[in-house]
């Protein structure tokens, strides 16, 4: 994340069309981490998030979102809070854990178990990154 910490304003200005309409902006993450305001299209994936995404929904409306998100009320430490908390509940170390955690729901309680005794015991809340111990 070398350039977007210097940004004032961080934008994810997609078209919305039937390509956008599958897409996730693997960046939004990376942006709201970085606590910066952001300004993004209102496509599938973004809609949801208007409480740490200006969503302005026509052109017209790109250039005040914009000047809106230089303004001090989204340049609080709260509203940075709120965006890095965000990015902090949607990292890729929580999304693997909810995958694995399902997974090993699936597969039966003895697996939830092991999951959680071997690869998330004493780890906190974000696991343990280099535990590669086998499931046994």
């Amino acid at each position: 994340m070398a350039y977007p910490q210097h940004f004032d304003v961080c934008i994810l200005p997609y078209g919305d069309n039937d390509y956008t309409k599958y897409i996730y902006p693997l960046k939004l993450h990376e942006y709201l981490a970085g606590g910066k305001p952001l300004v993004g299209t209102p496509i599938a994936s973004l809609a949801p998030l208007g409480d740490v995404v200006s969503l302005p929904k026509t052109s017209e409306e790109w250039s005040p979102a914009i000047q809106q998100a230089l303004g001090r009320a989204e340049n609080t430490a709260a509203r940075r809070a709120a965006r890095q908390d965000f990015a902090k509940e949607h990292d890729w170390w929580m999304l693997v854990r909810k995958i694995s955690e399902t997974l090993a729901q699936q597969l039966g309680p003895e697996y939830a178990d092991r999951l959680a005794r071997h690869f998330f015991a004493g780890s906190g809340d974000r696991g343990s990154r280099g535990n590669n111990h086998a499931l046994t």
